[in-house]
């Protein structure tokens, strides 16, 4: 076969590897720059995540907490287990109880769990830059034992709330998505999260 007749299929093997090197290229960059998306993280993300509790109810006493994304440029997407954002605040000792006159705070009916692993995507919260979520824990008995709080001068009932946990698990990515099932499975271990405690400033709530 002389050179001039192979030419047509020389032609199509040269154009066939070009658009093979040239989608293997892009997925690679694509999947590299995911990688460094998620690798990002640092301890030094913690800091952007503020939380905040404020009272929004006297009868139920109910506490809102409230995090804040206060990065001005990440997001953040994070497991909301043990976070201010937990359904089960409350129940697991996130929110601790104190006289206002008084160091020891007051014992709760808190209980353990056992959650399924690994945790499904619903348990997990993103937070655009400058954004918030909130949820309200209300201060209910048997729970919370009212009866233990003094009155005031005022004949009211006050204590002082403190909540605190732990970030189980911190990830740069807008939007939950972007975790990966092996981020998920690992959580704190994973790469590319990171966990911490966190803390709220004390408040003074009316019981």
């Amino acid at each position: 076969m002389s050179i001039l007749s192979s030419r047509p299929y020389l032609t199509a093997f040269l154009t066939l590897f070009a658009l093979t090197s040239y989608y293997y290229y892009t997925a690679t960059c694509v999947t590299s720059t995911k990688n460094t998306i998620t690798m990002a993280a640092t301890p030094d993300l913690l800091s952007h995540l503020h939380v905040s509790a404020t009272q929004s109810s006297t009868n139920p006493p109910i506490l809102t907490l409230t995090l804040k994304n206060t990065h001005p440029s990440t997001a953040i997407t994070l497991l909301n287990w043990e976070s201010p954002l937990d359904p089960l605040a409350l129940q697991l000792g996130l929110v601790s109880v104190y006289p206002l006159e008084g160091d020891e705070p007051l014992p709760l009916a808190t209980i353990q769990v056992s959650r399924k692993l690994p945790p499904g995507r619903d348990q997990l919260v993103a937070l655009q830059p400058g954004e918030s979520r909130a949820q309200e824990v209300t201060l209910r008995e048997p729970v919370v034992p009212f009866k233990k709080v003094a009155e005031g001068p005022d004949g009211k009932k006050k204590v002082r709330v403190v909540c605190r946990g732990r970030w189980k698990a911190v990830w740069v990515a807008a939007g939950v998505e972007e975790v990966g099932d092996s981020a998920l499975e690992k959580m704190e271990a994973d790469e590319g999260a990171v966990g911490g405690q966190w803390e709220a400033e004390g408040v003074e709530v009316e019981v």
